[in-house]
């Protein structure tokens, strides 16, 4: 049924996000199931055509393409509305469901969006990030960086938050992902006047005190987004989630995403 030896095919070009699928091909069919482990963490299996095999990760449509026409696709991608939002279009949510996986489902956004088949679940396994409720002993900045590379860009990482940085980055069509801090009171409030926003009302938020931001200092829960917009006049970021239910994007304020940032990731060429 198979040929009798099967073979081990590499699929992508970042050390970091290499993986070894053994193969096992149809005879006289010209079909191959490949078959990817990860001990204790990960099994999959697949069918294919023989001369549909990949190397990289990223989309073969933009393997030929250069840098200035990946660019161009890029920012062609930005919208400017008639209230102000200058936002990103096509960044689709990837919910996380029950796992703390927020900084791999919105770093899986991302790559998606810049041309790369990953998923999460392959994502866990690279980053030696493991489903305990912590990121103790994973590599989730190097598996940043190897994301960054497999789409053939450069990250930027800074230890708060810039917002001349994002405002450049999504005029360039490049979506930027922030470690924040949480807190479940602000993120209702983020709900409410988005969705007013929405129907067209002008509610704003009023700016927070420093008692009501979540902060280190409070011990808040650490959190992933991904900005997708900005909007000048109101002095907003609109940002999405990688939350079942939650693909619109939201909105909040630039002081509270200022205040409340612990590393921010832009991919530049």
């Amino acid at each position: 049924m198979f040929d009798e030896t099967p073979r081990d095919f590499k699929r992508g070009r970042t050390r970091g996000l290499r993986a070894i699928y053994r193969q096992f091909e149809y005879k006289e069919s010209g079909l191959l199931i490949e078959l990817l482990e990860a001990k204790d963490r990960l099994l999959r299996v697949r069918l294919r055509k023989r001369e549909t095999v990949p190397k990289s990760w990223l989309d073969a449509s933009l393997e030929e393409l250069g840098t200035r026409d990946r660019l161009k696709a890029l920012s062609a991608k930005v919208t400017r509305t008639d209230r102000g939002d200058v936002v990103l279009n096509g960044v689709e949510v990837v919910p996380q469901g029950y796992r703390p996986y927020c900084g791999l489902n919105t770093l899986v956004m991302v790559a998606r969006y810049l041309g790369l088949h990953l998923d999460e679940d392959w994502l866990a396994v690279a980053g030696k990030f493991k489903n305990t409720g912590s990121a103790a002993g994973s590599d989730m900045l190097g598996l940043y960086s190897s994301v960054a590379r497999e789409a053939r860009f450069n990250l930027n990482r800074v230890s708060d938050y810039d917002h001349e940085i994002v405002r450049r980055s999504i005029r360039a069509g490049m979506p930027v992902i922030v470690w924040r801090r949480w807190d479940r009171q602000r993120d209702r409030l983020h709900s409410q006047i988005s969705r007013e926003f929405e129907k067209g009302e002008d509610q704003r938020f009023e700016r927070p005190s420093e008692e009501e931001m979540p902060s280190k200092k409070k011990r808040s829960p650490l959190h992933a987004s991904v900005i997708v917009g900005y909007n000048d006049e109101r002095r907003e970021i609109v940002f999405l989630e990688s939350w079942e239910g939650l693909s619109k994007p939201r909105r909040m304020l630039v002081n509270e995403i200022s205040h409340t940032a612990d590393l921010t990731f832009s991919f530049r060429p």
